[in-house]
């Protein structure tokens, strides 16, 4: 499980120790994204390491997920790439914005691109993860 860190310009050891935790000695301040096996910034082994993830590095990384499964299931349903009137490529922003900030009218909207656009609930389910 990933540790955030609560902004970008925060060292990771200042914000937990900050939120009262006690910083483990496993913990490596450095500036990586979490993308499989690879070696950590202090150049030792990154299996051996506790993970510690910026929160827009995070979410960057959720969005692009959402974004490859929604072009898979366009280009599956429709055979080509986003155009104008395509539901999905016109839920794109939807798709990527913080569900507190969707306003009602937005929901219904977004329930109504993916109902047309999305047969098989692919993107609704991504969504959700």
């Amino acid at each position: 499980m990933a540790r955030l860190v609560g902004a970008r310009s925060q060292s990771a050891a200042f914000a937990l120790s900050e939120a009262g935790a006690e910083v483990p000695a496993s913990v490596v301040v450095g500036g990586s994204i979490p993308t499989g096996a690879q070696k950590s910034p202090s150049g030792e082994d990154a299996n051996s390491r506790s993970p510690v993830a910026d929160p827009f590095c995070v979410v960057g990384l959720a969005n692009d997920a959402l974004d490859e499964v929604r072009r898979r299931i366009q280009q599956q349903t429709l055979g080509h790439r986003g155009h104008k009137a395509d539901p999905l490529h016109r839920a794109r922003k939807l798709l990527t914005m913080a569900s507190e900030r969707v306003t009602g009218a937005g929901r219904a909207r977004l329930r109504g691109l993916l109902d047309a656009g999305d047969p098989y609930r692919e993107v609704r389910d991504a969504r959700r993860r």
